[in-house]
């Protein structure tokens, strides 16, 4: 199952993201810096999990915003979890999307991204 993260920041985030998630049993996880391009991957592989990146509290991003609900469109069992420095962007985030999307507020601990994905997409073995 395919894993998408976008980061349109800083690629170099959304490549570590994808190694270590790579290394912890998801091989077929990669990462973009467009939003449009993350959606057209994430579709077109029938995504399980698609990272996206907003930037702040007000919704100026509508890039990801609107890459996220083309997904959930095409793949409405698609989990979208949107990643922000900024802790408001998560309040955002749930007005917008609701329940159909998860907020994590950066930075977290590789383990936190992990057992995200971990309890969408269990994996025949985790490497510790």
């Amino acid at each position: 199952m395919r894993i998408v993260v976008q980061n349109h920041r800083s690629e170099s985030v959304a490549f570590t993201m994808a190694v270590i998630l790579r290394t912890r049993g998801y091989p077929d996880t990669v990462h973009v810096k467009d939003p449009d391009e993350a959606a057209n991957i994430a579709i077109a592989s029938r995504a399980a999990i698609v990272f996206m990146n907003v930037l702040d509290e007000n919704c100026s991003e509508v890039a990801s915003f609107a890459a996220a609900q083309k997904i959930l469109t095409a793949c409405p069992d698609c989990r979208i979890i949107f990643t922000s420095g900024v802790a408001t962007a998560g309040d955002a985030v749930g007005a917008v999307f609701g329940k159909n999307a998860q907020f994590l507020e950066m930075p977290f601990h590789p383990a936190v991204m992990f057992d995200v994905v971990l309890r969408e997409i269990p994996v025949p073995f985790a490497i510790v």
